[in-house]
């Protein structure tokens, strides 16, 4: 028998990281801003969980899923 997933709720009523591209821009510009400050991921997840910012999967934020999408916002923005 396959393992089973844990299903995430999800709450229409969290704020949404997307932009109005349908990008995780806004979340990914305010990620660099804080880094660029000198915040650790792990000040970073705990602020946007603080702001009730869902994750990529709707879930909350973790320093390993912020540093992930760091790492994918700067492999993205490199001419």
């Amino acid at each position: 028998m396959p393992p089973t997933r844990r299903s995430h709720s999800y709450n229409s009523e969290r704020p949404t990281n997307q932009c109005a591209s349908g990008g995780n821009c806004c979340i990914a510009t305010d990620i660099i801003a804080r880094r660029a400050k000198g915040d650790s991921f792990g000040m970073i997840a705990n602020a946007l969980n603080r702001q009730g910012m869902a994750s990529v999967h709707g879930s909350r934020w973790y320093p390993a899923s912020v540093r992930a999408l760091y790492k994918k916002a700067f492999s993205v923005s490199k001419p």
